[in-house]
């Protein structure tokens, strides 16, 4: 099992926490729990190249950045940096008052994003064994 896969189950388990809390009406724990998902799935990719960069979310974003969405190895072939910029728009600019609508928007996004980050693994690994 590959440290990426260890680190990606967190994240998929950290998704699951928010649908549980969106369901039981805690929209504010489904948001932030849909936010740290995505933390977790970037840290996820992050250590692939950068194994010590720690748990600080400011970190993980900022390596996430310059390291995939910067140099574009994140990119998807058809959606390019969307599925990136949903977490680095919700780091940058967190909901004051989150609703049912804003937390099952970014439970979307968090899916949208963890399963683009198992896409990039998948890229990227190529790449390095091709």
């Amino acid at each position: 099992v590959s440290l990426f896969s260890m680190e990606i189950s967190r994240a998929e388990s950290e998704h699951f926490d928010a649908l549980i809390a969106l369901d039981e009406g805690n929209y504010a724990l489904a948001d932030q729990r849909a936010y740290e998902a995505m933390v977790l799935a970037a840290r996820s990719l992050v250590r692939t190249a950068f194994l010590d960069v720690g748990d600080d979310p400011d970190d993980i974003i900022q390596e996430f950045k310059t390291r995939f969405y910067d140099t574009e190895l994140f990119y998807d072939r058809f959606a390019k940096g969307k599925f990136a910029r949903y977490l680095l728009n919700r780091h940058d600019n967190p909901p004051s008052n989150v609703d049912k609508d804003i937390a099952h928007s970014t439970i979307d996004e968090a899916q949208l994003f963890i399963e683009a980050t198992h896409a990039a693994e998948a890229r990227i690994n190529g790449l390095i064994t091709s």
